[in-house]
């Protein structure tokens, strides 16, 4: 774990993830939708092209839906380094000047957070 101060932040987004879930619910809804128009080869068309369309809408609504608010932290660490943090936001928010912890995970992935600070109650 690191000390540091933001220097920097930006409101970004992190894009969300159309998956198979999205793309399926979405197939077997415009299927059932298709499946209520005509009559014959003609309802089973309509179905058919309702599951492609369905899917195609379900997973653009799933990647809408999972998108989250974020912030790019540029921290300057205690130790003279510098590093670019994007996380989700969460309350409360970080500003420039915010003392935080950089934490570093096995995986490489970096996690900042407010700083605790011990006192002896003299302000």
């Amino acid at each position: 774990m690191n000390a540091g101060t933001v220097v920097a932040t930006r409101d970004v987004v992190i894009e969300g993830e159309a998956t198979y879930v999205g793309h399926s619910s979405g197939a077997i809804m415009g299927s059932a939708v298709g499946q209520t128009v005509g009559k014959g080869s003609g309802r089973t068309l309509a179905a058919a092209g309702g599951a492609v369309v369905g899917g195609l809408v379900g997973g653009a609504v799933e990647k809408e839906l999972s998108k989250k608010h974020a912030q790019e932290l540029t921290v300057s660490l205690d130790d003279g380094g510098t590093v670019v943090v994007v996380q989700e936001r969460k309350a409360p928010g970080f500003v420039e000047g915010d003392r935080v912890s950089v934490t570093h995970a096995p995986s490489g992935e970096a996690y900042v957070s407010h700083a605790h600070y011990e006192t002896d109650g003299i302000y």
